[in-house]
């Protein structure tokens, strides 16, 4: 994915949560089999998985230090983001907070 496809889709979709991994990492991976798992319960959100290696400049441009990273965008805005290992109960509490945050603004 390139930065102006990432970009695209910010401003495209109004709510994305991101996910930027390596594939090298193991908190990385369990983190996506949660996702995996949480992900059919969200329609509403565009979820994006981001190797930190392939989209380096996405990462740079975002200052992606450690991975996982996760950024949950409503309507082109960072509202909240994750670093580092997160249980299934903070990600539903982030995700439930997006779609909140949009039917209270919509």
């Amino acid at each position: 994915m390139t930065l102006d496809e990432f970009k695209n889709i910010i401003t495209e979709k109004p709510l994305v949560a991101i996910k930027f991994a390596a594939e090298w990492c193991m908190p990385c991976k369990a983190l996506e089999r949660t996702l995996l798992g949480i992900e059919p319960n969200y329609p509403s959100i565009e979820f994006i998985h981001c190797d930190v290696e392939e989209s380096d400049e996405i990462a740079a441009t975002y200052r992606i230090r450690s991975v996982p990273t996760m950024f949950f965008i409503v309507n082109g805005e960072i509202i909240d983001k994750t670093v580092g290992s997160v249980s299934e109960v903070t990600l539903k509490e982030k995700l439930d907070a997006m779609v909140t945050k949009t039917k209270n603004n919509g």
